[in-house]
């Protein structure tokens, strides 16, 4: 699993592809978020990337965030069960393949690490075992993978939401959008600065899990829905908002009429 910051790298790069393509070519100048203020372009600038186009001579800056769509917590109990397994598995020097074909409560948690640990503590060179019909396990001795590939999710049921899509879409993620468009966030920052602010929405998430949720979602006209609607009146510090689907195609979910126009120079 590739880290935070990797991946934040891999979106905005894809991103100014998609403004290449149509006809906006766009540069990476820094990652304000990574840098010290005194190297910065824009000192109190605190995005992922800051992005520039030249425009008959001048330069053109946006400031541009990358966020994950947020999944309910809940969900993130793989997450919390790759860190519990990690020792044992850097230990005996494992890569552990794991399939649950039921949703695991936080109230398992204890019992399915506990089957994990006996399994391999009894076989240390590897095996396959099942937990009744809820999990299975598959343990072989790697070449000294990296520590967060060594618990490798390929099968996780994700629990459903009971509301429409979009109101999970905005539920689950009203409380990081505004913290990144409200009075005190990113946008605000470049909004001081009279850099336009860009906020890029990645929805690929974790392509191993079952999703669940808002992932249903084909549409991006849902997404845009929930986005706007979790974002109210912040989203007049917002210039555009783009989505990568998981068909790996961006969509505009807003866009202002400064961005457009800066867009389509």
């Amino acid at each position: 699993m590739v880290s935070k910051e990797e991946r934040e790298e891999v979106v905005v790069t894809s991103f100014l592809q998609f403004l290449s393509n149509l006809g906006a070519p766009f540069t990476l100048v820094e990652r304000p978020d990574q840098i010290q203020e005194d190297l910065k372009t824009f000192k109190s600038l605190t995005t992922d990337a800051l992005i520039r186009r030249e425009i008959q001579g001048e330069s053109r800056y946006i400031a541009v965030d990358v966020m994950a769509l947020a999944l309910p917590s809940e969900n993130l109990i793989y997450g919390i069960l790759a860190d519990k397994t990690e020792e044992i598995l850097v230990e005996h020097n494992l890569i552990l393949e794991f399939k649950s074909y039921v949703f695991i409560e936080m109230s398992m948690l204890r019992e399915v690490f506990k089957f994990i640990s006996n399994q391999i503590n009894e076989n240390p060179l590897g095996g396959t075992a099942k937990l009744d019909n809820r999990v299975e396990i598959t343990w072989i001795v790697g070449e000294s993978p990296e520590g967060e590939d060594r618990f490798q999710l390929k099968l996780g049921m994700l629990k459903l939401g009971p509301a429409a899509l979009w109101e999970q879409v905005r539920d689950e993620n009203f409380q990081p959008l505004n913290k990144k468009a409200g009075d005190c966030g990113q946008a605000a920052r470049a909004q001081v600065e009279g850099v336009p602010y860009i906020l890029l929405l990645d929805s690929i998430g974790n392509g191993e899990i079952r999703q669940g949720t808002h992932f249903l979602s084909q549409f991006p006209e849902t997404y845009s829905r929930g986005v706007l609607a979790a974002l109210g009146g912040n989203i007049s510090r917002v210039g555009a908002i783009f989505l990568l689907m998981k068909t790996h195609v961006w969509e505009s979910l807003y866009i202002s009429t400064e961005l457009e126009e800066l867009l389509q120079d």
